[in-house]
């Protein structure tokens, strides 16, 4: 039963964790003096450090990556579906073009700009890499829902912002002109590599339609594509063409077989079928027959000849146009990207932010402070809360008492002496485990006098206390600790001893 006893109180003091917002006061209270200076002592030296970090100062300027109003036909419209390389990186996404302007592709003359500011810091440079450079003194980012970029430069050296942002300015609007020619650089390049190749394509075609033409002696062909069948890239007016060519070479044999045949009908009214004249003429006119069916594979390739010949001819004369576009495209002086804000430096500086440093020393110090002397209280295990002591004290607490300068509560001293000290023939022993033997015996001395009974007394050990008293246990705040709750338990346990109730008490302010 017994160390069931004690285990319980012990249950009860560590499965105690509720917050109670009165033991953050009292703590507060107990410790107010050690954390108030240590925490000033924080904030002074917050102030001094703040005041001995060098300013940083900032500057920034707009510039719109696309112009608002609409440009002059795209590049792409005017050269028709073909996918050029370089014309594409022209449109890029604004997200993309923004890390692009972060990079030394871009950057970097400004990045040497700013050491040739800094040349006297040659120890800070030789550590400075350009990435950590551009992190820790750039801010380049897109305005939410726009168009617009906002570059912000930040610098101890409050003479280098303007130049510098001028620079990247410059750099900027160089970039956006730049970019433009690459592109059309590249297209130009392209498109004359394509002329070169579509030229041979277009000789070898002329050269086997001509020598076509000229073994089967097809139309009236002088070397050259006849004008009227180059019309369109799907060549159907040349095919038009081939058949009206193509029929000039049989124009004589058409005639001879038609005058055969007018011969044939007047020698048939003079001679015989079977006559040597009448069969000589249909033999004439048979193998002119035959002679004109013989063309039509003749004619089917030529047309495939001719109709190569015009594609190539067609999408060279394409080509040639496409660069003639590109050049002048590239002669034209582009619009640079237009700045909205000139380059300006903010008149504040934007650190060290003072009032944030001396702030986060002043915090920091309150917080390990506080920290140190909870852990320091719990180290010595002493027990300043009320509601604590109730929970693992088994007696019932039969009242709290203040104390100020030196002088109980009159009122908590009427309630005692009539309600626990009110039988004068019985013996009242009070126990006190702090040893505190002033405050106990200021105790006795004015409970004696409020109650007019002299038969009660204080004492220090347990081993004095017999079950012929009446006994009351006497804790004062912020002197007793668990341990020794414990071994009184314990103790009392052992002797098998009695004990009413126990009296708190406590000190006002």
């Amino acid at each position: 039963m017994k160390d069931f006893e004690e285990k319980k109180i012990l249950d009860s003091y560590l499965n105690n964790d509720e917050l109670d917002l009165s033991d953050i006061v009292n703590f507060f209270k107990r410790n107010l003096k050690f954390i108030s200076i240590i925490t000033l002592f924080s904030l002074s030296f917050g102030v001094i450090y703040s005041l001995r970090i060098k300013p940083t100062w900032q500057g920034e300027f707009q510039i719109v990556l696309q112009n608002e109003e609409p440009p002059t036909p795209s590049i792409s419209s005017k050269l028709g579906d073909n996918n050029f390389p370089g014309i594409a990186s022209i449109k890029s996404g604004a997200k993309t073009e923004v890390e692009i302007l972060k990079s030394p592709f871009v950057m970097k003359p400004v990045f040497n700009l700013f050491k040739e500011l800094n040349t006297d810091e040659k120890n800070k440079l030789r550590k400075l890499s350009y990435k950590k450079w551009i992190k820790k003194n750039f801010n380049i980012e897109l305005i939410k829902d726009t168009q617009v970029l906002n570059v912000k430069y930040k610098d101890q050296k409050k003479s280098s912002i303007i130049p510098i942002l001028n620079l990247v300015s410059t750099e900027y609007q160089s970039y956006s002109d730049r970019d433009r020619n690459i592109g059309l650089s590249n297209s130009i390049n392209y498109v004359e590599v394509q002329i070169k190749e579509k030229k041979e394509e277009m000789k070898k075609s002329f050269f086997a339609l001509r020598e076509f033409s000229i073994k089967n002696n097809i139309g009236d062909f002088d070397g050259m594509i006849p004008k009227n069948s180059i019309t369109n890239s799907e060549g159907e007016k040349g095919t038009n063409s081939v058949r009206s060519n193509s029929s000039l070479r049989y124009t004589s044999q058409f005639k001879m077989l038609e005058g055969l045949e007018t011969k044939l009908i007047e020698k048939s009214a003079l001679y015989k079928n079977d006559s040597d004249v009448i069969k000589l003429l249909k033999i004439k006119i048979n193998s002119l027959k035959e002679s004109l069916k013989r063309p039509k594979e003749i004619l089917i390739k030529y047309r495939e000849l001719e109709r190569e010949a015009i594609l190539n001819e067609n999408a060279l004369s394409q080509l040639e146009g496409q660069l003639t576009f590109l050049n002048i495209e590239k002669f034209k002086k582009s619009q640079p990207w237009t700045l909205i804000s000139i380059p300006n430096l903010n008149d504040t500086q934007v650190a060290p932010k003072k009032k944030s440093i001396v702030g986060f020393w002043g915090f920091a110090s309150l917080i390990l402070t506080s920290i140190f002397f909870l852990l320091l209280e719990g180290k010595k295990g002493i027990i300043f809360s009320e509601k604590k002591l109730v929970k693992i004290i088994p007696f019932k607490l039969m009242k709290s008492i203040d104390i100020k300068n030196g002088v109980f509560n009159f009122d908590d001293l009427e309630i005692l002496t009539k309600v626990c000290f009110n039988d004068k023939k019985a013996k009242y022993k009070l126990i006190n485990l702090e040893n505190s033997k002033n405050l106990s015996n200021l105790l006795l001395d004015q409970l004696i006098e409020k109650s007019k009974n002299s038969n009660i007394s204080v004492l220090n050990k347990v081993c004095d206390l017999t079950n012929d008293n009446k006994n009351y246990l006497i804790i004062e705040e912020g002197k007793i600790t668990f341990k020794e709750i414990s071994k009184f338990i314990q103790d009392i346990n052992l002797i098998n001893l009695k004990i009413i109730g126990w009296f708190y008490i406590k000190k006002s302010v």
